[in-house]
């Protein structure tokens, strides 16, 4: 009785998380319409008839998945939808989380193509971006490894950090930043065993050969067999390296500052 009243509140929340989703398109593409820009989506008119349907219906997961979450592109929520429901296919996964990273990489890129930022900050900005949003939903997913494989998120990450995907681009300057992302979604559940963790993702990744670039998934954009591919290879190891030592230089500063603490208590 009380899984299916939870289960019950679960879905709820997600179609009013959906509802919302749906009002901010809905805004969106009336501001564009009476700016004259080209619709980059569904018209107006499509979304409010989406927005009406999601208003007076009680829906269910694969109602809001197949008709909202699926069509219009939103694959956050699709893998909020995949984290309740379970019992998916671990390479669709892998999927979503490509194509939501991708996403949030290349906003920029589409809402404003012309931009003259220095492209180092430009790389900073957009997997900060991407850590905001894997930090946001790892937390409510981890440890479940089916809607948050741990090692391919990582890569994507890492990879996007050493401008190799989802497309060439400048390296990002902060070696500790992908570290510090996964520390933040772990530390709520993982607690002191989430450094051990952190460890064990890097070494299975400094552990791959052929996967390296394209992590394991089919129609990765890297185009592996070329000229370039030792370079970006060593180039991808070596982030990796950085930020496995990032991760060590985190805990030894945690281990040596809890031990100065303990000192200066007994004393």
């Amino acid at each position: 009785m009380t899984d299916t009243i939870r289960s019950s509140v679960r879905c709820i929340t997600l179609q009013i998380a959906m509802q919302t989703r749906l009002q901010q398109l809905l805004a969106r593409a009336k501001q564009q319409r009476q700016q004259g820009a080209a619709a980059a989506g569904p018209s107006p008119e499509q979304l409010q008839s989406l927005l009406k349907e999601i208003q007076i219906s009680c829906l269910d997961v694969s109602d809001l998945y197949n008709s909202y979450a699926q069509p219009l592109g939103m694959w956050d929520m699709c893998l909020e939808i995949c984290n309740f429901a379970g019992s998916v296919p671990s390479n669709y996964v892998l999927k979503l989380w490509d194509l939501l990273l991708k996403e949030i990489w290349e906003t920029d890129e589409i809402s404003a193509p012309d931009s003259t930022a220095d492209a180092s900050d430009d790389s900073d900005s957009r997997l900060e971006r991407c850590c905001a949003k894997v930090q946001a939903l790892g937390v409510n997913f981890y440890p479940n490894e089916s809607s948050l494989p741990l090692v391919h998120v990582t890569m994507r990450l890492e990879q996007a950090a050493a401008g190799l995907w989802p497309k060439t681009s400048d390296s990002v300057r902060d070696p500790s930043r992908v570290v510090r992302c996964l520390r933040a979604v772990l530390a709520p559940s993982a607690g002191d065993n989430a450094s051990s963790v952190i460890a064990s993702v890097y070494e299975q990744l400094l552990a791959r050969r052929g996967a390296l670039l394209d992590g394991g998934v089919a129609g990765a954009d890297i185009v592996l067999g070329g000229a370039g591919d030792g370079a970006a290879r060593s180039a991808l190891r070596l982030g990796l390296l950085k930020s496995l030592v990032a991760h060590c230089r985190i805990v030894l500063q945690e281990e040596l500052s809890s031990s100065l603490t303990g000192q200066v208590s007994q004393g």
